[in-house]
């Protein structure tokens, strides 16, 4: 019996598992985990005390909703962190629910409306000790078939909701997300709030058009600034104070001088407070100390202020960092350059791969006596960088960070982007992938060995092979031949295309198939590389070759070159208006689904585009 029992209930975790998988893919359990991680102990216990909180919390029904607003740098990530534990440890977890969803600006494109609802239904169903049968029905009755829709996941979290004696749901940084799907959520979240005990917080930087949506969509809420407190400053000074150098940790005088300072100057913003300990922490003499301090000034609330604080800091972590050994200097520059420019978030594993064919000579094959140690790369950036272990990721320390070397990256690394291209097109270009792609065989590609063997063995392939595009396109003007040869080459191409139809095997099998037979021309034409397409055009065809563009476009799906530019860039005329001047047929498609250029365009109303068409004799008919 006992067997029995191990079984079942073995069984029953399988099918929980793979419920929650259905419900939603997005799961912010990793990233809640590492921001309280990040979080210095025995702070923000005056927010958690404080009036406008607990009425929120604990407070009457109609107290269900609460805004927190702060400054950038104010520490509103780690709170709404805090809050999210807080709250989690106040009841059974099958009385009170605690649901969030941390924004991030570099995620936008997957955090749509449908897979923030549907995180949310997954934390809610996830938290509950036994799945509710409705849940159950409902996988089993589409799961094999399809996912929810909108509107059935809104029902669904409605029901799961009313389960609950109350339930919290916490939505941090909505200023990161689109505005039209902040502004989605919250009319789907007011609509559920209004059928149970659901209450709301949000955080967000000090933005007008944010304050009047959430006036707009959830009326008029009560506020609460999230900004560090002066213990909580002092707290975290204290806890970094064994870091000092001997002459300054020692000095209990000069030590107490730098936390009055350091806590002045920060002015309740977290990260300033960070940067000014991170300052005196690389300084050897007292005379440096001093000197900091007498620099140190007390920021106000003015954006432009605080702006211009953080712009001194940072310019001082690189200029700490120029000032290493130059190949120190030189490696930490170019892992700043990935964190400015990644498509998405990097794990360690992928960005050790990309520096190492960055630092090897012989781009043929990787060289891992190359590889850096990720502990390396944190170090010599200057506390620029941060590993999220949680969510196996290596980003930028803080969102300003971010911002400012966006904005500054032609000061410090100026030849980034090339360099990232340049990385990835080497990478795709190694002899291995020559002998052409793997095929998955099941319709799990997780579950595939040979294709997760490969990822194992060649760490940056799926990012190259999905972003080389992206990375290309501000540089394509002066690297166009390294691309131009590397997608000439049969086999590199049949290994790119594998990747990014891996998940179309099993339901598109025909069209991966077809799709991973595209021409270099189209593949060019995909990525809208207007400049390479021109000269891949004038030296591959009308020098070498003579031949019709569009006999060099046709493939087993029916899309002509022109057809996939109107698909994939149909809001940048460039790449058609480039292809028509060369002689395209404007009419012409090899009965794809999608049908020619002028369908495609009108289909996604690119107006601008449909106008070229038509300017060239695309039929109407």
């Amino acid at each position: 019996e006992a067997i029995l029992n191990a079984t079942n209930k073995a069984q029953e975790e399988t099918k929980r598992q793979e419920c929650m998988k259905w419900i939603s893919s997005m799961d912010f359990t990793a990233q809640q985990s590492d921001n309280l991680g990040r979080r210095q102990a025995n702070t923000g216990a005056w927010f958690l005390k404080s009036p406008i909180f607990t009425s929120w919390a604990d407070g009457p029904a109609s107290s269900w909703g609460l805004f927190c607003q702060g400054a950038p740098g104010a520490g509103k990530t780690t709170m709404s962190a805090t809050v999210i534990n807080s709250l989690s440890h106040g009841g059974p977890a099958d009385e009170v629910g605690v649901a969030y969803i941390y924004c991030n600006y570099r995620s936008r494109t997957e955090q749509t409306l449908y897979n923030l609802l549907s995180s949310l239904l997954r934390r809610l169903v996830q938290i509950r000790s036994k799945v509710p049968p409705y849940i159950l029905e409902t996988f089993e009755k589409f799961g094999r078939d399809r996912k929810l829709t909108l509107v059935e996941c809104t029902n669904l979290i409605g029901m799961v909701c009313n389960e609950f004696s109350v339930v919290y749901v916490v939505v941090d940084a909505v200023d990161e997300c689109q505005e039209d799907v902040s502004r989605d959520l919250f009319n789907n979240i007011r609509y559920i709030q209004k059928q149970t005990n659901m209450r709301l917080m949000i955080t967000a930087r000090f933005i007008p058009d944010i304050q009047d949506m959430v006036q707009e969509e959830l009326g008029m809420l009560p506020e609460l600034e999230v900004r560090a407190s002066d213990d909580d400053i002092r707290q975290y000074f204290a806890s970094r104070q064994p870091r000092f150098k001997n002459f300054l940790k020692n000095n209990q005088g000069l030590c107490s001088q730098a936390s009055d300072k350091v806590v002045e100057a920060a002015g309740g913003m977290f990260l300033l407070a960070k940067l000014h300990v991170d300052q005196l922490t690389a300084m050897v003499v007292p005379a440096q100390v001093k000197s900091a301090l007498s620099k140190m000034f007390k920021v106000s609330e003015n954006a432009s202020q605080l702006i211009q604080a953080y712009n001194e800091q940072y310019d001082l972590a690189m200029e700490r960092i120029s000032n290493q050994p130059a190949y120190q200097a030189d490696l930490a520059r170019a892992t700043l350059a990935w964190m400015t420019f990644a498509c998405r978030p990097l794990v360690p594993a992928e960005l050790c791969t990309a520096l190492a064919m960055e630092l090897s000579d012989d781009k043929s094959a990787l060289d891992q006596d190359f590889l850096p140690d990720i502990g390396l790369l944190v170090s010599i950036c200057a506390g620029l960088v941060t590993v999220d272990k949680e969510a196996n990721v290596i980003r930028p320390a803080h969102n300003t960070t971010q911002e400012y070397l966006e904005r500054t990256h032609e000061k410090w690394f100026p030849a980034g982007k090339k360099m990232t291209a340049l990385t990835c097109i080497s990478y795709l270009s190694m002899e291995e992938f020559k002998k052409g792609g793997v095929s998955t065989s099941t319709t799990d590609i997780s579950e595939d060995k040979e294709w997760n063997q490969r990822l194992s063995l060649f760490p940056l392939l799926d990012y190259a092979a999905r972003h080389w595009g992206g990375h290309v396109r501000p540089v394509e003007n002066v690297i166009f031949n390294e691309v131009c040869t590397m997608l000439e080459h049969p086999g590199i191409r049949d290994n790119v295309n594998s990747v990014t139809t891996s998940f179309w095997e099993d339901t598109f099998e025909d069209y991966a198939r077809a799709w991973r037979k595209l021409t270099p021309m189209v593949l060019i034409a995909s990525e809208g590389l207007k400049h390479t397409l021109q000269n891949y055009l004038a030296i591959r065809i009308l020098i070498d070759h003579g031949v019709n563009v569009d006999a060099y476009t046709e493939i087993a799906t029916g899309d002509t070159a022109l057809i996939v530019a109107a698909k994939e860039h149909g809001d940048d005329t460039a790449v058609a208006r480039l292809l028509l001047e060369r002689g395209a047929d404007v009419n012409k498609h090899y009965g794809g689904s999608a049908g020619n250029a002028l369908q495609v365009a009108a289909a996604h109303d690119y107006k601008d585009l449909c106008t070229l068409l038509l300017g060239h004799g695309a039929d109407v008919d």
